[in-house]
């Protein structure tokens, strides 16, 4: 089926949005959408723009160009003139900006990892917008939601904020359909099992993954490694993504950013999710937590908050365990030790964890469910308007 697919972000680019934009296009080719790409995509006025930010932040106040008619016309505009004459039955968008103020008489799907309601009450640099930004924010979402024929959200936390702030009346069209992880996998069961069953017993290695190191919980991941040692447990702490500010003990190793456009970066990646015990971040606000999707598909249980959409993505005790967020560290710990103090409780998590991913968190699951929803709409029989190049029994 013929469709364009937007994305703001470069869904070429593996850095880009964590590589959301580039592993959420393969998702929907792979489940027989023949993508048309629009992206990247710009908004306007950036340098005035970003000369307004500064005078709004030394006001106090917090702000987004999203929240600028001006800036989301420019996106509008320029998006029009690129879908332009492509072949499409359909427009499916990664991410909201480029839709308020597009034309089309296409029906439209987007796909997003937080609702703005969700956001502006629980982000710490989202709970204090200038006001006229706030209200264009939120009316710049309901406008996308008026127009589109589904809202695909990836957690129950942002699908729920919004119809909280919106209203039941966008009940049919709000959907939430979990993203995958942002890497190739191609581990089968055997392969995990065996994974599961090399890790090093008597030792505890934890996996730290975050850009930013006092947001992601970094410190309080360095406080859980300082307990289990203080206990007498052989661990290790690798820290990728970012570095701490100040010099820390000979278990914790840092890596630094590692990028996975590279085969060197995903290679190291690669071996770091495969040693690991645990993945712990505990994250002060996660949107949607990528990484803990990363984590199970490895059987890797995952040590994180009970926050944003980590929610949706953590089950307590299926793929690791949720905290809440001023629980001590010692409470990390102790579920940490208990668990390899029991060989078979971890084995069982850990092969849940992988169940967790195979079953729901998985790139080939959302691009089925999209399909659903366009084939419930009744979109994917030929249309006069539009010549297609597959059949229903093809796709």
């Amino acid at each position: 089926m013929d469709a364009i697919y937007l994305a703001r972000d470069n869904a070429h680019d593996l850095d880009a949005w964590s590589g959301t934009p580039h592993w959420m296009g393969k998702a929907l080719s792979a489940a027989g959408f023949k993508l048309s790409y629009v992206s990247p995509l710009a908004g306007g006025f950036p340098i005035y723009y970003k000369l307004k930010s500064k005078l709004i932040r030394t006001l106090g106040w917090g702000y987004s160009p999203d929240g600028e008619w001006g800036y989301l016309r420019k996106y509008g505009k320029k998006a029009g003139e690129r879908i332009r004459k492509l072949p499409a039955k359909i427009i499916l968008s990664c991410g909201k900006p480029q839709l308020v103020f597009l034309q089309t008489n296409l029906p439209i799907i987007f796909f997003d990892d937080a609702s703005m309601p969700a956001i502006v009450t629980t982000h710490p640099g989202h709970t204090n917008f200038f006001p006229p930004v706030n209200r264009r924010l939120h009316e710049a979402e309901r406008r996308v939601l008026d127009k589109c024929l589904y809202a695909c959200y990836g957690s129950d936390w942002a699908a729920d904020a919004a119809l909280h702030k919106y209203g039941r009346a966008y009940e049919n069209k709000i959907r939430v359909i979990p993203f995958g992880a942002n890497m190739e996998v191609r581990r089968t069961r055997a392969e995990i099992e065996k994974l599961i069953n090399t890790r090093e017993t008597g030792r505890c290695n934890l996996l730290f993954v975050g850009r930013y190191w006092d947001s992601k919980g970094g410190p309080v991941a360095l406080k859980v490694a300082d307990e289990l040692h203080r206990r007498g447990v052989p661990v290790q702490l690798d820290v990728v993504g970012c570095s701490p500010p100040t010099p820390v003990p000979e278990y914790i190793k840092v890596h630094g950013f590692v990028s996975k456009n590279t085969a060197e970066g995903r290679a190291k990646v690669d071996a770091l999710f495969q040693r690991s015990h645990f993945l712990i971040v505990p994250t002060r606000f996660e949107a949607y937590g990528l990484v803990f999707v990363e984590a199970s598909s490895y059987g890797l249980p995952s040590l994180a908050t009970d926050i944003g959409g980590v929610t949706t993505i953590v089950q307590n005790d299926r793929n690791g365990r949720r905290f809440s967020l001023d629980a001590h560290p010692t409470e990390y710990a102790d579920y940490v030790q208990k668990l390899l103090n029991d060989q078979n409780a971890y084995i069982t998590l850990s092969r849940s964890s992988f169940n967790e991913y195979e079953q729901r968190l998985n790139w080939t699951t959302f691009g089925k469910k999209v399909r659903e929803l366009v084939t419930d709409a009744g979109l994917l029989h030929p249309s006069p308007r539009h010549e297609f190049t597959e059949s229903l029994s093809q796709a």
